[in-house]
């Protein structure tokens, strides 16, 4: 099956007889729409949802999704693309700004894509938490779309953000004052995860690839290795990044720090209003994290790839003499 005939389905649902036998196959057509290999299955299943929203037999269907298809449908992206594996990773790493820039818009429409694939997939009960969890951070204000990646889709609510996050593959973070600290955090058992974090200003003046650089060398310095360290990631903190009461002292680790000597949570600096932080929550290792020796997932900017290879030089021509001996 290529695509899905919803003019066959109107006409099914214009009897109750009709809508009855599609709310008996109602799972059945969804894993069937899911599995198409061409379109989008979320946007296609999402349509099917609209169709049906309107018939008292579909509440407990409509209830589980509307919301889902409400956030999809706030998505705003630039049309992409298709790109084969090769071709992403060369355009991945080119020099040239238009081949970066399909890159990232194909990895951000794949990565929402996905993340909601991945909410259909999940478990009811998973959805009916986030959901919740959702609407109370949201409170009466407007959800606004700010953008999607790899991992995940993030939005926006009055003051807080929050992040729908498909997978990581490591999902603790070592301590940094200069990392964003969750006001929530969960992993659920899909391996999926919601965060939500104080807003930011992401076009703030003050995030310069000067500054970039300066934080990254801050964690550098730390023994910390950001692998997706650029200016994107970075907001200045429109209000203090202060924690509520209840992740504090004790169950400061609550949501993902590591628990390491090194990284001390007991006495968190919590920065200020005008500093500039890390909005992003992945791609942050301890430096001797084993998973760096055989996975270096990020698209750092220009600026920190020519760092580290003035620093790769370096170290080479350090090494010249002995070679040679």
């Amino acid at each position: 099956m290529s695509q899905f005939d919803f003019k066959k389905t109107s006409q099914m649902l214009e009897t109750p007889e009709g809508r009855q036998k599609f709310k008996s196959k109602f799972e059945k057509i969804k894993s069937t729409i899911l599995d198409l290999k061409h379109g989008s299955p979320p946007a296609i299943f999402f349509g099917l949802i609209d169709l049906i929203k309107d018939y008292p037999e579909f509440k407990e269907e409509t209830d589980d999704y509307l919301f889902w298809s409400d956030l999809y449908d706030r998505i705003k992206l630039e049309p992409v693309e298709p790109l084969s594996f090769d071709k992403l990773l060369k355009y991945s790493m080119s020099k040239e700004p238009e081949e970066i820039a399909i890159a990232k818009r194909f990895m951000s429409k794949a990565g929402a894509e996905s993340t909601f694939m991945q909410l259909l997939l999940s478990d009811k009960s998973i959805r009916e938490e986030k959901m919740s969890i959702i609407k109370h951070v949201a409170k009466d204000n407007e959800i606004e779309f700010l953008g999607s990646g790899v991992s995940g889709v993030t939005y926006k609510a009055g003051n807080k953000v929050f992040k729908l996050i498909q997978s990581r593959h490591k999902s603790e973070i070592p301590y940094h004052p200069r990392i964003m600290m969750p006001q929530f955090r969960k992993k659920y058992d899909d391996n999926s995860m919601l965060e939500v974090l104080n807003f930011g200003n992401v076009k703030s003046a003050n995030i310069t690839d000067e500054k970039l650089l300066e934080i990254y060398k801050e964690l550098e310095e730390a023994g910390i290795v950001w692998t997706d360290a650029k200016k994107d990631n970075l907001v200045e903190l429109v209000e203090d990044n202060d924690l509520p009461d209840y992740n504090l002292g004790k169950d400061f680790n609550l949501y993902g720090f590591l628990e390491d000597s090194r990284y001390p949570t007991e006495n968190h600096k919590a920065l200020k209003k005008g500093d500039i932080v890390i909005c992003d929550l992945d791609d942050l290792y301890l430096k001797d994290d084993p998973i760096l020796e055989v996975m270096y997932i990020g698209m750092p900017d220009p600026i920190i790839t020519d760092y580290l290879n003035r620093k790769e030089a370096e170290k080479r021509k350090k090494l010249e003499p002995n070679e040679r001996e």
